[in-house]
């Protein structure tokens, strides 16, 4: 028997959260067609505040994700300087 959250088992909750990402995905993808061929101006109400409010997270996590790659990539030339027994030292080896 499926463990159970708050009345529902957690592969229903899964499920949900499945569907929930791919009507994500269609509304996005039909959001940027949308803008793409000149007719963005039919986006209104609850819609646009939802495709506004979803640009701004996906304008966010790229930003995440660049520092988090330049951050990476910062911690490499600093590892690369230093001596093995060095890395060893640190527990970066």
């Amino acid at each position: 028997m499926p463990c159970q959250e708050e009345g529902q088992s957690r592969w229903e909750w899964n499920r949900l959260h499945e569907r929930h990402q791919e009507m994500t995905d269609m509304l996005c993808t039909l959001c940027q067609r949308l803008e793409a061929g000149g007719y963005g101006v039919l986006l209104s109400g609850r819609v646009l505040e939802w495709w506004q409010a979803h640009q701004a997270a996906d304008v966010r996590r790229q930003a995440e994700e660049m520092e988090q790659s330049r951050r990476t990539v910062a911690r490499e030339a600093a590892k690369a300087k230093l001596t093995p027994e060095e890395q060893a030292l640190l527990k970066l080896s």
